[in-house]
């Protein structure tokens, strides 16, 4: 084989590598479905509140994400004050939501009515280890890092929803579905009739 067969081969494999290179990687960088985010720069030394609301469209993706009927409100009154010597944001307030979910009895849809305080402290990253093992902090308070000098209080108004979501939703009188279910021997009992056999005398 010549000199020019080798060199040819050499331009097709560099061909190949420049376009195998250049072929666009799928993306696995998480994308929020409601993201508010607030510069720690842009709080007040004393603090600030704020009202923090979904938008339609984010609503159904939150709905999607958490597997509801239907998110119709989601939305909290917050407090943001500087902690422990402007090294921490604290984060403060009750968050009120309002969804539909799906019956896990009768799978008919039903509306529930959630609210519930929001606890959080910001950190930075290079002190998060510090603030875990040496800030003392009451078991209801949470610690979150502060990302690229931001606090995303949308996705902690979407991890808190997810929290307080009934994982197993019942409607209020499906209940009564469940008596009946429990009082059915043959379905709570599935060894009931094998006993039953094994009593009845053997015919000679």
């Amino acid at each position: 084989m010549t000199l020019r067969y080798y060199r040819d081969k050499l331009i097709l494999l560099n061909l190949f590598c420049e376009g195998y290179l250049s072929m666009k990687v799928p993306s696995t960088v998480f994308e929020p479905e409601f993201s508010h985010i607030v510069l720690v720069d842009k709080i007040p030394a004393l603090g600030m509140d704020l009202k923090v609301e979904a938008q339609d469209a984010q609503c159904v993706r939150l709905a999607k994400r958490f597997d509801l009927k239907e998110l119709s409100k989601l939305y909290a009154i917050l407090s943001l004050k500087p902690a422990y010597a402007g090294e921490a944001i604290h984060v403060t307030g009750r968050f009120i939501a309002d969804v539909v979910q799906s019956c896990v009895i009768t799978l008919e849809p039903f509306p529930t009515h959630i609210e519930h305080d929001v606890n959080v402290l910001f950190v930075r990253p290079a002190q998060l280890d510090d603030f875990t093992q040496s800030v003392p902090l009451d078991s209801e308070q949470d610690i979150e890092t502060i990302v690229n000098g931001g606090l995303d209080l949308g996705e902690i108004l979407a991890q808190h929803l997810g929290i307080m979501l009934d994982p197993y939703p019942r409607k209020p009188d499906a209940s009564l579905q469940t008596d009946v279910l429990a009082t059915d021997n043959s379905h709570t009992k599935p060894f009931a009739k094998l006993l039953d056999l094994k009593k009845k005398p053997r015919n000679s």
